[in-house]
């Protein structure tokens, strides 16, 4: 049986070259439905979650990477601490041949390692103008959603945007999918194991505590 729940909620979205915040009321429904029967798909993008990650450090710098002509390298990071470290955990940006990947990702992907282990991608999209082909894309790999979260976004001057955002609550894989992420320019999708998706949820967490001291 489908349950509907309404929810009423806020958000703010900015966009980066106006710099004028967009006052987003939604009006969201949250649809759940029984899982898309399938065959398992544990990964995404040519990965396999629980995979070992060996890859090249990519040419150029950490601000301007290049892109590989064959496969995908990774950005060694002073800021997040990944200098090739086979057992290291966290977020790595990787650089992929642009031919490789969906256009809407422009050839780069970032990936949560555990360990040295992939457990969870990361993907920005071009945000609304490339929303349809990122959603068909993620519905021809998972299925339908397990949830949708349909919102209305409305700016100042009464435009309108779709920012419907899809989640696929499945046994083996977490995935969330924000048409707007930031700026109508920008999308995201998360794409995480069981495992990498508490790992993460955790981090956050920890990430969100209170200082213990003030000034």
């Amino acid at each position: 049986m489908l349950k509907v729940r309404h929810l009423q909620t806020s958000i703010q979205v900015s966009f980066k070259m106006q710099k004028t915040p967009i006052k987003s009321i939604l009006a969201v429904a949250l649809i759940l439905t029984p899982i898309f029967s399938r065959a398992e798909k544990s990964g995404a993008f040519g990965f396999t979650f629980g995979e070992k990650i060996e890859a090249p450090k990519c040419s150029g710098s950490d601000q301007f990477p290049v892109h590989p002509q064959d496969g995908y390298c990774l950005v060694f990071n002073q800021i997040t601490g990944y200098q090739g470290s086979p057992a290291y955990t966290g977020v790595v940006s990787a650089r992929f041949k642009y031919s490789d990947l969906p256009f809407w990702t422009g050839g780069k992907l970032s990936l949560y390692l555990i360990e040295g282990r992939i457990e969870g991608i990361i993907a920005s999209t071009g945000g609304l103008t490339t929303n349809m082909s990122a959603s068909d894309d993620l519905i021809k790999k998972y299925g339908q959603p397990t949830e949708k979260l349909v919102a209305t976004a409305q700016n100042g001057f009464g435009a309108s945007f779709d920012n419907t955002i899809l989640i696929w609550d499945l046994p083996d894989v977490k995935v969330k999918y924000f048409p707007i992420f930031g700026n109508v320019k920008e999308g995201r999708i998360d794409i995480f194991s069981p495992t990498g998706y508490e790992s993460r949820q955790k981090s956050i967490k920890a990430a969100e505590r209170p200082l213990t001291r003030g000034l």
